[in-house]
């Protein structure tokens, strides 16, 4: 077995995204990703990934 993480970033993704995700511990987004990626993050809760959201220059607001 392998110790490399795959990490993945949202811009990363093309027109399979679930495909993409196979395998993958974590998918970083840009805080701007949000709007467009809900049903990435669909996937990522039905597949256990881990999400981390970049906020740098943008104020956080709960919720998506």
């Amino acid at each position: 077995m392998s110790d490399k993480m795959k990490i993945l970033n949202y811009s990363q993704l093309g027109n399979e995204p679930r495909d993409e995700l196979s395998g993958a511990r974590w998918l970083l987004l840009h805080h701007s990703d949000i709007v467009n990626a809900t049903s990435v993050l669909m996937f990522t809760e039905l597949d256990d990934i881990l999400v981390g959201v970049d906020h740098r220059g943008q104020e956080i607001s709960p919720g998506l």
